[in-house]
């Protein structure tokens, strides 16, 4: 669609998964390498980010996190993120090596089981 208008070029998509729940079989929590752990089942999700002309395809090996689209797309609009904003350009190649470590935080809620 974006390249039949001829917006394509012009147009930053980001495509961002949320990786789910793991339910304990047994039990009314979560499983131990799901959503809530420092796990593969709880830490890798795509963040996939299509800008023709802009930014070439790749699959890098660098650490990112949702935390980074806000500065990412701030970047891409010609604006700046606020002094205290988290989080990093994405588009940024030196930004993105240099970075060494990413965090996280977990919000309760009330879900108590999927089912």
């Amino acid at each position: 669609v974006l390249e039949k208008r001829g917006a394509a070029k012009n147009t930053l998509v980001v495509y961002l998964h949320d990786n789910g729940w793991i339910q304990e079989p047994d039990k009314p929590t979560y499983a131990a390498k799901s959503k809530r752990s420092q796990y593969d089942g709880g830490t890798r999700t795509p963040i996939l980010i299509r800008w023709p002309d802009k930014v070439r395809p790749a699959k890098p090996d660098a650490l990112a996190s949702s935390i980074d689209l806000a500065p990412t797309i701030l970047a891409a609009a010609g604006a700046k993120p606020t002094a205290d904003m988290p989080g990093i350009n994405l588009l940024d190649g030196e930004a993105v090596k240099n970075r060494d470590a990413v965090f996280g935080e977990i919000f309760e809620h009330t879900a108590i089981d999927i089912h």
